[in-house]
């Protein structure tokens, strides 16, 4: 059973992350256009089936599809996502269902004249706020020819291969009626009752079918406002705000001295760009540290965020936040590490680990817990590349860490197996991947790790009996 960890443990065993994750597309829907349009190109004739960003050992590479009007014969182009030369090509005979999804897309076709590149013009400006494409597929749904745009965040949008326009998604997401109050009728009302005061955020609350409103009086007080579809003010409360968004509040009602588009005119500008949209909410927001008007609207194909910029008017590009860079690989192990810090602490047990960079050099966390009596925990800090111990503090022990410890303690035998053997194990089970966190904990008269093995995007919670080293799904 996983516990609440004290700290995150993670340390990669096997090859690390290659720099050259980095280089990736900066413009998706371009780059997916022109790898899409390279393989046409190649194989006149064939029908797009599906297009795919993927890293691979540090290279981002399309993985582009495409099959024979017959579904018997399916290409597949390897092109490199910086220069779009092709990798690699290979021809394969289709399975059974295979061959029937192609026929039966092939079927669609004749009356499904939009084209990929097209597909994503329309599909582009829904690209969820700091999302990134990472897939194109063509397919039906509902018995209609769509093209299915996936994210990596998990979210998905899917067009219309006949009109181009956005399908409407199994659950749109509920607005306010037409003869509900605009976002305009709703600002009014809050402000005839708080006259002065700085509207910070509106939004439409689609369970309880109502408008909230966050502002701060003329006075400095931050309330919440709730008003009906009928325009009538249910409540108006004092909004609980933290320290840290009295300092949010701050920050945009100081910027706000210089804005020339109110959030009325920028829901306008965005209803301008998204036609027959209705607005859901408009929030004060920065961008790139630009103050922004974040407008979130509705239409038929479902959710969409447009950013006007709060000075021009102009509507704003959202920043797509790149990756993390990858953390510099330690140069001696997880086995070396914990002996580095045993050593330092004689008379311990290593009960995690975490590695951490730092000054762009890696460092192992390590904490240990006292054999003997009475019970201590340490922590030292482990240079990644040296070995050497750079400190070791005593950390307190609360109530329920110290019952976990004495447990801890009480099992731990000679065949316990170790840190690294826990993490190798765990990685077998899967026949690959990285270890992004691992813990010792007590569990059914015994002990055991919780290791979180990732493969991919997708992260495998593991347990690995620390007796026999036996590994199953948490």
């Amino acid at each position: 059973m996983r516990c609440t960890k004290m700290s995150l443990v993670s340390f990669v065993v096997g090859s690390a992350l290659s720099v050259g994750a980095l280089a990736q597309p900066t413009d998706r829907p371009a780059a997916f256009t022109q790898a899409i349009g390279a393989a046409a190109a190649l194989s006149p004739g064939l029908n797009f089936y599906e297009a795919k960003l993927e890293n691979d050992d540090g290279v981002w590479l399309f993985d582009i599809e495409l099959f024979n009007s017959a579904g018997t014969q399916k290409t597949e182009y390897e092109i490199d996502a910086t220069t779009f030369a092709v990798r690699s090509t290979e021809v394969e005979s289709t399975t059974a269902a295979e061959q029937a999804e192609f026929l039966a897309i092939a079927a669609l076709l004749g009356g499904a004249g939009v084209t990929p590149a097209q597909a994503i013009t329309a599909a582009t400006p829904r690209t969820p706020v700091g999302a990134r494409l990472s897939e194109v597929e063509r397919e039906i749904q509902s018995g209609v020819l769509v093209y299915t745009f996936e994210f990596d965040t998990g979210a998905r949008v899917r067009i219309s291969a006949s009109s181009g326009m956005p399908t409407t998604p199994g659950n749109p997401s509920p607005a306010p009626g037409p003869s509900d109050p605009t976002v305009d009728a709703i600002l009014a009302a809050a402000l005839g009752r708080h006259p002065g005061a700085t509207i910070l955020e509106v939004e439409f609350e689609a369970d309880d079918q109502r408008w909230e409103v966050e502002l701060v009086t003329a006075n400095g007080t931050p309330r919440k406002l709730r008003i009906s579809t009928a325009g009538v003010i249910i409540s108006d409360d004092l909004r609980n705000s933290s320290k840290e968004d009295k300092a949010d509040d701050r920050l945009k009602r100081n910027a706000q001295n210089g804005a020339t588009v109110s959030l009325s005119q920028a829901a306008q500008i965005a209803l301008g760009a998204a036609p027959g949209a209705t607005v859901v909410k408009t929030e004060w927001a920065f961008e790139r540290g630009v103050l922004v008007i974040r407008v979130d609207l509705v239409d038929a194909g479902g959710p969409r965020t447009i950013l006007v910029n709060a000075q021009s008017g102009a509507i704003v590009t959202p920043t797509i936040r790149p990756p993390a860079p990858p953390e510099p690989p330690a140069q001696i192990g997880l086995g070396a590490a914990i002996a580095s810090a045993l050593a330092a602490n004689p008379g311990t047990v290593a009960i995690e680990v975490e590695m951490e960079p730092e000054g762009g050099r890696q460092f192992y966390k390590v904490r240990t817990l006292s054999i003997g009596l009475p019970l201590r925990l340490r922590e030292s800090l482990v240079d990644g590349k040296t070995g050497m111990v750079r400190s070791t503090a005593l950390l307190p022990m609360s109530t329920d860490f110290l019952s976990k410890a004495r447990q801890i303690r009480s099992r731990l035998g000679p065949g316990t197996i170790t840190f690294a053997a826990a993490a190798q194990a765990a990685i077998a089970a899967l026949g690959e991947g990285v270890v992004r966190s691992i813990e010792l904990e007590p569990e059914d008269g015994g002990l055991e790790y919780d290791v979180d093995v990732q493969v991919g995007s997708k992260t495998f919670e593991l347990e690995v009996n620390a007796q026999n080293g036996a590994v199953k799904p948490e």
